[in-house]
């Protein structure tokens, strides 16, 4: 009881620093970011004449001259060039709203290719985020203090939410059976896709401090109640294992989506066939731990009937478009090819002969193609709970698996709902 209080002081704090730096970007809108970088420009200034202090009294120091002159050249840089400081933030936020343009553009032919409905949405976002960018990168000034505006209100309702969380928990609103999805202020998405590594490195660094403390299965229970739903988060430190990935465990049966066909990779892996596969937990998450060195992390969930008859259902839908696919490996095994066997070492041949995992394929609609932005494997995990009540709705088409995490973190911490377990599953020293 003592933690939950603490998580819920922890969460109000959170949020009212939120909303007061969120009121202080209002305020002072671009003249903040002026007086940010006046106070850089002070720093080198210092750090200069300190470097050249050092330089005069040790003559053969050479490297201390070299940082006496970069620390002045970027002062001197900072004082003349405030047009560059006002344009520094819109010019990162013009590059962010063309990589959203991109993945639209991207989504939308795919949508063509695959005749799927949705097509001129993806159009007009396309066209929305690149008009939005361009005019960011041609007038860049001018648009300093609506950024600062946006920012900052974002800060305040991002605030205001940790507070009706807090609100809710210590009332005990009873939110289990409130299907209605509502949307949900998330992290940003530079912010969020960090995330996930961001606790797997907090996790090590207390594993390796509390070695007598080291067991496969780390398990936080709020309620003693059996979830019949749980939401698998992966990150390893393995290149863009750091990102993460969706799965969900559905009765002990394991549902995951990704671009596991190795003869279908376009765009260097971004792009492919969107392969779904079913397999077992038990066998499921100590093949990923061992191959690929994941940490887990999953959120258990309880179902009502009805969130049970809609999942059920969504699955069956699921299911009526889908077709058999089989791995490498699994062919050159039913031929009796030893050798095929041997050579075949992609993803999808590993899990097969680790896991005897069923595969399929789409034969149709938004998830017969996989495109990392947008077709992913967070995107078929939501399309699934949101038949269950779980109000994550992306507002530009992405959602990373650091969202759902931030998302599942936040909801166990509160009173009231359905997520009921918190666990991580990792590998163990030998």
């Amino acid at each position: 009881m003592l933690e939950k209080r603490l998580d819920s002081l922890r969460l109000a704090l959170s949020g009212c620093a939120f909303i007061c730096l969120g009121v202080l970007v209002v305020w002072a809108q671009a003249t903040l970011i002026l007086n940010i970088f006046y106070i850089f420009m002070w720093l080198f200034l210092i750090s200069g004449f300190l470097s050249l202090f050092d330089w005069l009294l040790h003559l053969n120091k050479f490297s201390k001259l070299l940082e006496a002159v970069f620390d002045f050249g970027i002062s001197l840089f900072l004082h003349l060039t405030p047009n560059f400081q006002l344009s520094l933030l819109p010019w990162l936020f013009g590059a962010l709203l063309l990589l959203h343009a991109m993945a639209h553009v991207i989504t939308l032919c795919v949508y063509l290719h695959n005749r799927v409905r949705g097509r001129l949405k993806e159009g007009f976002m396309a066209l929305f985020y690149f008009m939005l960018g361009c005019s960011l990168f041609i007038t860049p000034t001018t648009h300093a203090d609506t950024i600062m505006l946006m920012i900052g209100i974002y800060l305040i309702l991002y605030g205001l939410k940790d507070i009706k969380d807090v609100i809710i928990d210590l009332l005990g609103i009873d939110t289990k059976n409130k299907l209605k999805r509502k949307v949900h202020i998330p992290l940003p998405d530079v912010l969020a896709a960090m995330v996930p590594h961001q606790v797997l490195m907090s996790i090590n660094r207390y594993l390796e401090e509390n070695t007598e403390d080291d067991f496969p299965v780390i398990r936080d229970v709020k309620e003693n109640i059996q979830p019949n739903l749980e939401v698998l988060i992966h990150v390893s430190d393995l290149g863009f294992g750091k990102v993460g990935h969706v799965d969900l465990c559905y009765e002990g049966t394991i549902i995951s989506y990704g671009n596991y066909d190795a003869d279908s990779f376009r765009m260097h892996e971004l792009l492919g066939d969107g392969v779904l596969f079913l397999t077992k937990k038990e066998d499921y998450i100590p093949f990923c731990i061992e191959d690929s060195q994941k940490t887990i992390f999953g959120f258990g969930l309880t179902l009502t009937e009805q969130q049970k008859n809609n999942m059920d259902r969504q699955l069956k839908h699921f299911f009526e478009n889908l077709i058999p696919w089989h791995s490498p490996y699994e062919l050159a095994e039913k031929a009796g090819d030893k050798e095929g066997m041997e050579k075949a070492r992609f993803y999808a041949s590993r899990l097969y002969k680790h896991t005897h995992a069923k595969m399929f394929k789409f034969k149709s609609g938004r998830f017969k193609t996989y495109f990392v932005l947008t077709n992913n494997c967070v995107s078929l995990a939501d399309e699934l709970l949101g038949k269950t009540g779980v109000d994550i709705v992306s507002y530009n088409g992405v959602i990373t698996p650091g969202t759902y995490y931030d998302y599942f973190s936040r909801q166990f911490m509160i009173r009231g709902n359905n997520v009921v377990t918190r666990t991580i599953y990792h590998k163990t020293k030998k």
